[in-house]
């Protein structure tokens, strides 16, 4: 069964970095490295949509429900297609990204653990501190 890996923390604690590295540093095609910031929801189509004023940091700006239902299926060994967001016109592209099942799924995002039934999929989470401290705790046995 793939290991689903959360890594959080704040815009600008080097997350991103981290989870990248994480992905390069592990055997080639052993780990695939999914975005939270690819699974904000569709914001063109809300009514009265102003960019310029949506608050794209709150937790509610993201697809939770999709995200566990895909990482759902990474955890079973299923490929899928995850979204992929256009910041330009503030919406999902058509399509989306393919992702293979991975021994190792490593998610980064700055609200991976607001949500329980999200939180509940992750085996390892990991939070970056700004200050350059991790915190990790896993629920393997």
């Amino acid at each position: 069964m793939p290991i689903l890996i959360a890594i959080t923390g704040g815009s600008g604690s080097g997350k991103s970095t981290l989870a990248e590295a994480l992905v390069s540093a592990l055997p080639e095609d052993a780990a695939v490295l999914l975005r939270e910031d690819s699974y904000y929801r569709d914001a063109a189509g809300l009514p009265d949509f102003d960019p310029a004023s949506f608050d794209f940091d709150d937790v509610t700006a993201r697809d939770h429900a999709r995200m566990i239902r895909d990482l759902t299926e990474l955890k079973a060994g299923r490929d899928i297609v995850a979204p992929l967001y256009s910041f330009i016109h503030h919406g999902r592209e058509p399509g989306g990204e393919p992702v293979r099942a991975a021994s190792v799924v490593i998610v980064e995002g700055t609200h991976l653990l607001c949500t329980p039934g999200l939180v509940a999929l992750f085996d390892i989470r990991v939070f970056v501190d700004p200050m350059g401290c991790l915190r990790a705790d896993h629920t393997m046995s």
